[in-house]
């Protein structure tokens, strides 16, 4: 977003964890194929058709993608959250009842299992479900800037035990 793209695809399949210069969860952002570009036209003509994954857009890129400004993004990524915690995405269905629920539903909290986090974590069980609850809103006003993420996020982390060799080779497999 500081480099004016935004992506307005941002889901599981588009995010790629690597090994750079040292930093083994160096991530990479993948298929820049929907990005637009604030400083300059469309990257992407879409026309009047729906273009992205509907279970991770926001309400305001169904409605109007060429207008779709940063906080898509922002929504995206809470949804992805929301998955990689609970195992599904907030709405499900066919396209349509997703479409719809992203456009007219509030996404249902996220209850995390105390039991799928480390002793000491706790602080979680509240803060992650409130940080997925502001991404998600349907107001994207109201949703956390880039920024305001990145140090929520960095708060959270800080909460988390570094991962272990287990957990390492597990992600491999």
């Amino acid at each position: 977003h500081e480099r004016g793209v935004i992506h307005r695809d941002i889901k599981p399949e588009n995010i790629l964890l690597t090994d750079r210069e040292g930093n083994e969860d160096f991530v990479k952002v993948l298929d820049f194929g929907l990005a637009k570009s604030l400083r300059q036209p469309s990257l992407t003509l879409t026309g009047q058709e729906v273009m992205g994954t509907p279970e991770f857009m926001a309400p305001e890129m169904i409605r109007n993608p060429e207008k779709a400004a940063a906080p898509v993004d922002l929504y995206a990524f809470g949804v992805l959250l929301y998955e990689q915690c609970s195992g599904a995405p907030p709405f499900g269905g066919g396209v349509d009842e997703i479409l719809i629920g992203q456009l007219t539903r509030p996404a249902p909290p996220l209850v995390i299992p105390e039991q799928a986090l480390p002793a000491g974590s706790e602080a979680l069980l509240v803060e992650l479900p409130r940080l997925v609850a502001q991404l998600l809103d349907k107001d994207p006003e109201a949703r956390p800037t880039a920024a305001a993420l990145l140090e929520a996020l960095l708060r959270l982390q800080a909460q988390l035990p570094r991962r272990s060799l287990r957990s390492k080779l597990l992600a491999t497999v």
